[in-house]
């Protein structure tokens, strides 16, 4: 079992932060504490003056599965709380937060010209 501090791991290389969803193992699904450091992570970032872009990335080959319902042990509330709040800190972050996705993309269907 992994640590929670090493479930979320934060790198500034210059002006841009990187934030690595650590469990790939579990294709990167969060749990509640790391909803939780989620929400304090940005909390620091918001007052980081240097920063100008985050990068949100996932370890391995998923950048993240969801939520890990096997560690869901809040009631509802709490858990809507906890998660909102999160989702709240990462939406009002003052720079801009750009997900970095690995894996292939969907091949696009060419239009079938047969078809009117």
């Amino acid at each position: 079992m992994s640590r929670p501090e090493q479930d979320l791991l934060l790198s500034v290389d210059g002006v841009v932060a990187t934030l690595t969803i650590n469990r790939p193992a579990k294709r990167n699904v969060l749990t509640v504490t790391m909803w939780r450091r989620l929400a304090q992570v940005c909390a620091e970032l918001a007052t980081d003056p240097r920063l100008r872009m985050l990068v949100v990335t996932g370890a391995g080959a998923s950048f993240c599965a969801g939520a890990d319902i096997s560690s869901l042990t809040e009631d509802e509330a709490t858990l809507k709380s906890v998660v909102e709040t999160a989702e709240l800190a990462l939406r009002n972050l003052p720079i801009p937060t750009v997900a970095k996705i690995r894996g292939p993309l969907p091949r696009r269907r060419q239009p079938d010209s047969t078809r009117l």
